[in-house]
Formats: C-alpha cells, sequence, structure tokens
C-alpha cells in the first residue's frame, strides 16, 4: 500500500508518531550513521531530511523528477539521491550548523 506518511515508532514503547511533509508516496527511507536524523524521498519529487525521535524537519528540497532513492555517506556529511529523469544529486548536510541556525544542507 502507498502513503505519503512516515510512521516512527519506538521498540520499547507504544509512542507513535505519523509524519507528513510528502504529497504522495514516499519511495525511500535512510537514516544517519549517528541516527540523529534520517532522509525521506518520494514521488513528488521531494527530499525530506527529518530529526529523531519526533520527526522535526530539517530541510526540505523539491527535486525535477521522482526522487526514487537515496543514500547517506559513513561519515553522515553527504547525502546523495537517484532521481526518474536519471540525475544523482549530492547534498553536503551541516547537521551541527541546523542545531544553531537552521541551515542544514547545501544542494551541489
Amino acid at each position: 500500500m502507498e502513503s505519503s506518511y512516515v510512521e516512527v515508532l519506538h521498540v520499547d514503547r507504544p509512542e507513535k508518531y505519523q509524519l507528513h511533509l510528502h504529497d504522495s508516496s514516499v519511495l525511500s527511507l535512510k537514516f544517519s550513521h549517528t541516527g540523529k536524523w534520517f532522509v525521506t524521498t518520494g514521488k513528488d519529487n521531494v527530499i525530506n531530511a527529518w530529526r529523531t525521535p519526533y520527526g522535526a524537519s530539517i530541510f526540505q528540497n523539491k527535486e525535477s523528477s521522482s526522487v526514487l532513492s537515496c543514500d547517506v555517506s559513513v561519515d553522515d556529511k553527504f547525502i546523495v539521491t537517484g532521481s526518474g529523469d536519471k540525475k544523482a544529486t549530492v547534498y553536503e548536510i551541516h547537521y551541527e550548523d541546523y542545531l544553531k541556525t537552521a541551515d542544514a544542507a547545501k544542494k551541489y
């Protein structure tokens, strides 16, 4: 079943959070290696980065086509996305800067 919602569940508690910033189906989700944030992509051409555990939005960017996949570098400094228009996009992540200034990503 396709959904535009991201549900965050806790393994030891009954709490469940439902996040909604996508307008169409979510196609991929990837956690940072530190576990402090995660990324979702979707058919709505959007990449979202969320802060764990409650899903506060870190950044959102619209690409030119459905964002089919994503991955996070081992050092959590880059996100790469793959889109339906056969393009890869690299984002440089400044998570610590986000905590200070709400400026989290630079697109290349």
